[in-house]
């Protein structure tokens, strides 16, 4: 039975006691809410605040600020319960843990102090990061001023889950005197925006799944915030902060995976009582087997956040996100068929967990570019293991690079490969009077990219190509996004 991989093998006895905790929260207060959220199609606040009330939301802070101090592994665990219960709650839920995780990873140390006591105590976090961009490709619309000590935001996000009902956002925006880079992230800024200060505004959609999440959009009208709000420690915050993005098993796959779960428990509840056909047996076993194999990765990756940034993760990270997103609406599909009729009807909730897992399939990371991330690892896996370090790289530096390849290798004319290959960046480490190559010196790299030599820029930047330098167009970008 699916359950029984709650029980994953090396649990310490903290995180069975949030999985307990969750399970019990999600069984006596969520789910007897759900199909109500789902028919009305009302903000689940109900639910998120029995979350608060059972220290949830703050299940990824750590104790110092008042949280959990849970595990990532207790996190996806108790993500995916709630999302069995009821999908719209799991949504919600996964996003302001996410943005939790992408603050502690990134800082400064300041804003945790700030806000994650905030979240400890019931507040609710959201991501607000797309606007049809292509995320590090492209400029964002919605910039940031700087105004001294804050910034002016404008512009709008229309794919945001808790939009207008989210006490703290995670905002993308273009620095409007940012660095010149031909790297837009660069001159980007992850700010964290109070859904209550003044300017801030919402819209929500009416959606086929989810539709108890809020989901919407964002706009920022002249909106004043904090320069102290903004994400990732300098000099390098987006470096840090893309990052710690992309080392994550939190994802909207979890939503899948929880709401697969349930589908898959009602149907063998529903067969046994009835006798299963040998056919249903036969369609049950196989997708049991693929969705215990969906959460063995996802529980290994999530093992794998508890060490530093890695290529690994960010691979396994793409990997679970497209088979989340492909086998939690197979699962509801074919359990449906199973059930039959029935299943079909407003009174099912089967219905509903086929819905909100074809929902998890568009936040984040849309299908297409799903697959198109795991490919292009695949790929720059070889062009990154070609090209072997003649330094020490600290592993933000490392992982960085690694982005780079694992979505440049394919796309990339041969010039623009030679500027951002690793001896390039090692030959600009060397001309800054260092024998290692840091976060630092990476971030400066890419983001003086373009500049004349000898002003900050890489070897050979804005002028002839030197030996061992293609110059060339444009480097090389990680891949696109296309939801919150």
């Amino acid at each position: 039975m699916s359950a029984e991989m709650l029980e994953w093998y090396d649990l310490t006895g903290e995180e069975r006691r949030i999985r307990d905790l969750a399970a019990e929260v999600a069984r006596a207060e969520i789910a007897p809410r759900a199909d109500a959220h789902d028919m009305e199609g009302t903000f689940v606040r109900d639910s998120i605040e029995a979350l608060g009330r059972a220290g949830l939301l703050g299940v990824y802070v750590p104790k110092e600020y008042g949280g959990l101090g849970g595990s990532p592994l207790a996190t996806v665990l108790a993500i995916e319960i709630v999302s069995a219960a009821c999908g719209s709650t799991g949504m919600s839920f996964m996003f302001h843990n996410n943005l939790i995780h992408v603050v502690d990873g990134a800082g400064p140390e300041e804003l945790k102090a700030k806000y994650f006591p905030r979240f400890a105590e019931g507040r609710l976090g959201a991501f607000a990061i797309n606007e049809q961009r292509r995320l590090f490709r492209e400029r964002f619309d919605t910039t940031a001023a700087d105004a001294g000590d804050e910034y002016i935001v404008n512009g709008e996000k229309p794919f945001v889950t808790s939009a207008g009902e989210a006490d703290v956002y995670i905002v993308q925006c273009q620095l409007e005197d940012g660095p010149p880079s031909p790297i837009p992230v660069m001159g980007q800024r992850y700010i964290l925006i109070e859904g209550g200060y003044e300017g801030v505004g919402s819209w929500v959609y009416d959606p086929m799944g989810l539709r108890g999440a809020s989901n919407g959009g964002v706009t920022f009208k002249d909106v004043h915030v904090p320069k102290e709000n903004a994400v990732g420690a300098e000099p390098d915050p987006m470096v840090r902060s893309v990052a710690a993005k992309g080392n994550s098993a939190f994802s909207p796959h979890l939503i899948s995976m929880g709401c697969a779960r349930a589908a898959l428990e009602a149907a063998v509840s529903h067969c046994r009582k009835r006798g299963p056909e040998e056919w249903q047996s036969h369609v049950l076993a196989t997708l049991s087997d693929q969705l215990n194999a969906l959460r063995c990765y996802t529980y290994y990756a999530a093992r794998l956040m508890e060490r530093p940034v890695s290529r690994e993760l960010n691979h396994a990270h793409n990997e679970i996100q497209r088979l989340g997103g492909a086998l939690g609406p197979e699962v509801g599909d074919r359990i449906m068929e199973v059930i039959g009729g029935a299943s079909f009807m407003r009174t099912s909730p089967i219905q509903r967990y086929f819905r909100d897992a074809r929902g998890s399939c568009y936040p984040a990371f849309a299908m297409e570019h799903r697959r198109a991330n795991v490919a292009d690892g695949l790929f720059g896996a070889d062009a990154y293991a070609e090209q072997g370090p003649t330094m020490p790289w600290d592993p933000h530096a490392d992982y960085n690079f690694w982005l780079l390849w694992a979505r440049g290798a394919a796309h990339l004319p041969e010039e623009a490969k030679k500027r951002m290959s690793r001896a390039a960046f090692e030959e600009f480490a060397r001309s800054r009077g260092s024998d290692r190559m840091t976060v630092e010196i990476c971030a400066e790299y890419m983001t003086s990219a373009g500049k004349p030599p000898g002003v900050g820029g890489p070897p050979g930047a804005g002028g002839p190509p030197r030996t061992g330098d293609g110059g060339g167009p444009e480097p090389a970008v990680p891949a696109p996004a296309d939801s919150p």
